[in-house]
């Protein structure tokens, strides 16, 4: 099975204080890993780091295949677009030609089930209009490794979907219950990772 990302002896600091001293795990296609901790205790940091937004103080970190960054309902979106101009950008930054462009549009419209309110601006979305629209944009962008980052609510079918298919998520659980779609779980404040035991 091909191996997605590998992570080795990642740390990071800050103002001379650490947030993690050596972090390693490496993900397979079709698996998925959840970062567990309390606040603060550098979740948000790890995704940051894989997505290459920061850099590690010491370390590496070895991508395989197309990055679909981080997806946020508090950071994906530009505030003073309208939801289907965000998806158009997104498009576009992607390189997707015309037609691409609406099929995934249709799509993502489809799953995020925002009716006329996708022509708003995104400032004026809710919460859940936001993590609608940045969960569905998530599940349709091509990525082979997807990070999820303080989702209020997953679509866990849609997701077992994605990893049937091949793809590597990193997400940071919104609930115990979210934790079943884990294979394994990272607790970022102790550096240690689990396999989950009832996990295929």
């Amino acid at each position: 099975m091909i191996e997605r990302i590998a992570v080795d002896r990642l740390s990071k600091a800050y103002a001379a204080e650490s947030v993690f001293k050596s972090v390693s795990f490496s993900l397979q296609c079709g698996h998925a890993l959840a970062l567990t901790g309390p606040p603060g205790s550098g979740k948000t940091t790890l995704l940051r780091l894989l997505a290459g937004v920061l850099q590690p103080d010491s370390g590496a970190i070895d991508r395989r295949g197309r990055l679909g960054g981080i997806y946020s309902p508090e950071g994906t979106l530009l505030p003073a677009y309208t939801g289907r101009q965000n998806i158009r950008l997104v498009c576009a930054a992607m390189g997707l030609a015309k037609r691409q462009t609406k099929a995934l549009t249709d799509d993502v419209l489809r799953l995020a089930g925002l009716g006329a309110a996708i022509d708003r601006p995104v400032k004026t979305f809710s919460l859940q209009e936001r993590a609608q629209l940045t969960q569905a944009l998530a599940l349709c962008v091509p990525a082979d490794i997807v990070l999820l980052d303080h989702m209020p609510h997953l679509w866990t079918a849609q997701w077992q979907a994605r990893k049937q298919q091949g793809a590597a998520l990193i997400f940071v659980p919104p609930s115990r219950k979210s934790l079943a779609l884990a294979d394994y779980m990272l607790c970022v404040k102790t550096e240690k990772l689990f396999r989950r035991a009832d996990s295929h």
